[in-house]
């Protein structure tokens, strides 16, 4: 049975492939985690193991008569659990039906060891309050993208790139420009559902996506957006390798790993691959330009030309990576042809002014979202 809610088909084979896609990194985290903890277990002495062995026993009989998963507060970094244990360990986080479907995205060692912790204490209170806002918030959000479906046609332009070609190039420009809140406002309702359910049984899930409207780096995108799928890649791809602590070389390398698996991840399409690859360059460009800032050289520049001026600067600079970030995302939004109809209306084939204001635009945003992100940063979520 097939149905269309917020301008998205449900029961399709593509959500099919997605519960599979989204079953795979729970696979490759629980897998990893087995055996950082095999590993870690095998170097304790005789006497921690056989500590450690008695205790899980214990804890496990406990969770038996409760019906739970492995039992007992126990530390997933320093105690060796039983055949059973690891086995209802594994089946739990992989079919945990909250996330199942729709995610988001809980790395095996911040899931189980939450759940364990929520289902031994004695208190098994949440903050319904909470809970209860973020309900009303995502029904608030649904209706309003249901609504606008009825006067804004933005997933016509998937199949018909010809609309395009006939729009002028601000009414392009505001088409890209709902089509990202658009897709934000579609996760928060997506990932809020498996969120709510997962506050219901004690767990922290990872943020919502924040506003893409006060963000304007695209490593910021990736840190923000799905958090979930952020804290994957970091913590089993990209520190594995590096990370931003072995050198530039190393960093990019790890970065185009992230990506290579990325774009294996979403199915490896042309619209993928054009979308991860500017993902990449234009990461590469960011990476770069952070180890000049914080260099001798850019340090002394920082302290010569002063904070005000340094905003402007990186304003300035973050533009023309902002517009290139923008026209690789519509791929992915909607179609090559599509895509290549936006780039040829907003960059290839504008006319001289028209860049300029569109610059000026897009630079004075930029220079918006630095100001709130300022102004909040570490007060609120923005």
């Amino acid at each position: 049975m097939q149905f269309n809610l917020l301008g998205y088909t449900f029961g399709t084979p593509l959500e099919f492939f997605f519960s599979l896609s989204a079953m795979h990194i729970r696979l490759i985290s629980a897998g990893v985690e087995m055996i950082r903890n095999k590993n870690v277990a095998s170097e304790a002495s005789p006497s921690q193991e056989n500590s450690s062995k008695t205790d899980c026993k214990e804890k496990t009989h406990s969770a038996v008569k409760t019906g739970l998963t492995n039992g007992g507060n126990r530390d997933m970094k320093s105690k060796q659990t039983s055949d059973s244990e690891t086995i209802m360990d594994y089946m739990t986080y992989v079919f945990y039906l909250p996330t199942f479907l729709q995610g988001p995205i809980l790395t095996y060692d911040d899931f189980l060891p939450q759940l364990t912790r929520y289902y031994n204490s004695r208190s098994k209170s949440c903050n319904n309050k909470h809970i209860a806002n973020k309900f009303i918030m995502m029904i608030v959000q649904a209706i309003f993208i249901e609504v606008q479906f009825h006067f804004l046609f933005v997933t016509a332009v998937r199949s018909n790139s010809f609309i395009i070609e006939e729009m002028t190039m601000p009414a392009v420009i505001g088409l890209c420009v709902w089509q990202g809140n658009y897709f934000q406002l579609l996760y928060c309702c997506s990932y809020g559902i498996g969120c709510l359910f997962t506050e219901l049984d004690g767990l922290t899930p990872p943020p919502l996506p924040a506003c893409i409207s006060c963000i304007y780096s695209f490593s910021d995108m990736w840190k923000y957006f799905d958090v979930g799928l952020y804290n994957f890649i970091k913590k089993y791809i990209y520190i594995p390798w590096g990370g931003s602590k072995a050198g530039l070389l190393r960093q990019i390398t790890a970065c185009a790993l992230a990506y290579l698996y990325i774009s294996f991840w979403h199915g490896a399409s042309i619209t993928i691959v054009i979308w991860c690859f500017g993902n990449l360059i234009v990461i590469i460009l960011e990476t770069t330009a952070g180890h000049l800032e914080h260099s001798t050289t850019g340090s002394k520049m920082k302290s010569f030309i002063g904070a005000p001026n340094v905003l402007r600067l990186k304003g300035l600079l973050a533009t023309p990576l902002y517009i290139a970030s923008g026209l690789q995302v519509m791929y992915f939004f909607f179609s090559v042809k599509a895509g290549d109809a936006i780039a040829d209306k907003v960059l290839f084939k504008a006319s001289r002014k028209a860049l300029l204001l569109e610059w000026v635009g897009f630079y004075l945003a930029i220079q918006n979202a630095m100001y709130i992100r300022k102004r909040f940063d570490g007060k609120r979520k923005i």
